[in-house]
């Protein structure tokens, strides 16, 4: 036991901790040039240490793929756990605390138009207050969430929450959201204050692309129900317009419905039958879990997020 404990000890000995650093720069930009200037280093600097490292770990890590580079499956692996490593070996050497309006730091969200609406436009105006020396990337872009925080393109997404999330990434649940029905205030559904499943069945529908019509068409065939769908649009405040000047019904978070009734003349009627609630939920890679002005980021998010949640959908606290 001693004798192993001295040869890791001399192993530790030969290493340089800043090429953890580079090792960063390169695994997120998976380009030597981008690294170096991220980095503010020359970049026969950077292909020095990109060689070094290859030596250390005993792998390519990046390897030629087009006019990028591409991850091997122990740059990958690395990638996992080199966020929580710097983070705590910089947390070793930092004896103050964490201080929002001294803190320089660029965090990327990708999140729904309703989930923009409903809490990041409250988080951010906080945040540009308290923290002006962070950057907040905010892309509705919802494709390849997994892959894309998985890659470093992103640092955390606000979306539907599914399930389980997968190995390698946490989930925040904000609040759970009933699901209700948008009509036009003048349509033949006016004074009642549902519809009726013949109804709902038989009607022409609008819907929203994205994360959560996927729960809502998973929700109807479960129960047996197909809706005709006539038009699709990308944004709910897009289909609540086309939704106020025509016949088609919009099933969409009651949340939701309740800002796009006071937008438009619209009005909220309950659906012929129960389906289960959407949370929204902030999700992220477990690499960035310690990461300080992510995760104070993300402290803002289920902040303002738990303080929206609607009392008559049946909100929870985030878990």
């Amino acid at each position: 036991m001693i004798s192993m404990m001295i040869m890791h000890k001399a192993n530790l000995r030969g290493i340089d901790l800043n090429l953890l650093v580079v090792l960063r720069a390169l695994l997120t930009e998976r380009h030597i040039t981008r690294a170096a200037e991220h980095l503010n280093m020359s970049q026969p600097a950077v292909s020095h240490a990109l060689n070094r490292l290859r030596l250390l770990f005993k792998d390519p890590l990046l390897t030629r793929s087009g006019r990028g580079m591409q991850l091997t499956p122990r740059a990958t692996e690395l990638a996992r756990t080199l966020e929580v490593v710097i983070s705590n070996v910089t947390e070793m050497f930092d004896r103050n605390p964490f201080d929002p309006a001294k803190a320089i730091g660029r965090v990327r969200i990708s999140a729904t138009e309703g989930a923009i609406s409903a809490v990041l436009l409250d988080a951010l105006a906080t945040m540009s207050i308290r923290a002006p020396g962070i950057e907040i990337d905010i892309s509705s872009e919802m494709t390849r969430i997994y892959e894309r925080l998985r890659s470093g393109e992103i640092d955390a997404a606000l979306d539907v929450f599914f399930d389980i999330p997968q190995a390698g990434f946490c989930a925040q649940p904000l609040f759970a959201n009933s699901l209700v029905c948008l009509t036009r205030k003048t349509s033949s559904h006016a004074g009642k204050k549902g519809i009726s499943l013949a109804e709902y069945s038989s009607a022409s529908h609008a819907q929203i692309i994205g994360g959560t019509n996927l729960l809502i068409e998973q929700y109807l065939r479960e129960a047996g129900i197909k809706r005709r769908i006539s038009l699709s649009l990308p944004s709910y405040a897009t289909a609540a317009a086309v939704a106020s000047r025509t016949n088609l019904i919009l099933t969409l978070p009651e949340m939701l419905a309740e800002r796009a009734a006071k937008m438009f003349p619209l009005a909220i009627k309950r659906l012929p039958l129960k389906l289960p609630k959407v949370t929204l939920a902030l999700i992220w890679h477990q690499r960035s879990d310690a990461d300080v002005v992510q995760k104070w980021v993300r402290q803002q998010i289920l902040s303002k997020g738990t303080a929206v949640a609607p009392s008559r959908a049946g909100a929870r606290p985030s878990l």
